[in-house]
């Protein structure tokens, strides 16, 4: 009987493991997703040819500097003369599922490059920001704790 009780104990923390490795995953390539909706809005934007400032990505602002901001702070700003918004382009901007880590942006200064950012919570799904090339755009550089980062 005690032997019983050891190997269910066994197989029930091997499950547990499995079970939790495997929502981990799946919510991490839901930002993933997310991310890459996120970016075709972004493209849409910047091939957009309506708009009164052309070859710029959504967030672009003539005054001030970079920093990381929000995805979502895309959907409230009143649209501006150049689209700022991503909503004209995206209709629902996804949010992840954990909300203590927001997506985020962040443009060059001159707005005709970006990145997007996550966090993952598998290390096996970390991808780094190239620092060196970002900072050549004149980006902001760094960005505590998100460990996922696409852009053009």
């Amino acid at each position: 009987m005690l032997l019983v009780a050891l190997i269910m104990g066994i197989l029930l923390s091997i499950a547990s493991y499995t079970y939790n490795y495997a929502t981990q995953r799946a919510r991490d390539t839901k930002r993933k997703n997310d991310l890459f909706a996120i970016s075709m809005g972004f493209e849409a934007r910047y091939k957009d040819e309506t708009c009164a400032v052309q070859r710029v990505y959504p967030g672009y602002k003539s005054v001030g500097g970079y920093v990381w901001a929000d995805v979502a702070n895309l959907i409230d700003q009143t649209p501006l003369t150049f689209c700022d918004t991503l909503t004209y382009f995206i209709k629902t901007i996804p949010e992840d599922v954990n909300t203590t880590y927001k997506y985020k942006y962040d443009l060059s200064t001159d707005a005709k490059h970006y990145r997007l950012a996550a966090y993952m919570e598998s290390a096996s799904n970390y991808k780094a920001l190239d620092t060196t090339l970002w900072a050549s755009y004149g980006g902001t550089t760094t960005l505590p704790s998100y460990n996922y980062f696409i852009g053009k």
